[in-house]
């Protein structure tokens, strides 16, 4: 691993945010997935207080299918699905996007997993039209 993320996409950071490779190649961020869903624990970058992010099932194969799962929590950066959060100490941005991709990844690895079913899968994919 590069520790000056000379190999990260500079597509991957900004905004004080991290996507895509930065989050998998930095070392702190740890994104996994559970039986609640896909989780990121990381860092502030601007007070280093630990944060994590867990976005539940239906919100992972919302992102999966492209769709924003809630609006009014949500937005689009740089082709990523953002959580709009702030980090409880310095109440500054705080939060990674995750690709349609990523969550692609993390719900074939939910399911292989059997932390979420097939059938719940593609209930979830049709209430956001996919």
């Amino acid at each position: 691993m590069n520790q000056h993320f000379d190999d990260v996409s500079e597509h991957d950071i900004s905004d004080d945010s991290l996507f895509g490779s930065a989050v998998s190649v930095t070392s702190r961020v740890a994104a996994k997935t559970t039986r609640e869903g896909y989780e990121m624990s990381f860092q502030c970058g601007n007070c280093g207080n630990p944060c994590k992010v867990v976005l539940d099932w239906p919100e992972v194969v919302a992102i999966s299918v492209g769709k924003l799962p809630h609006p009014q929590n949500w937005y689009l950066q740089s082709g990523r699905v953002v959580p709009n959060l702030l980090c409880r100490g310095c109440r500054r941005s705080v939060s990674p996007g995750v690709t349609p991709e990523e969550a692609q990844r993390a719900v074939s690895a939910g399911v292989h997993a059997r932390f979420i079913s097939l059938p719940d899968v593609q209930m979830i994919r049709q209430r956001y039209g996919s």
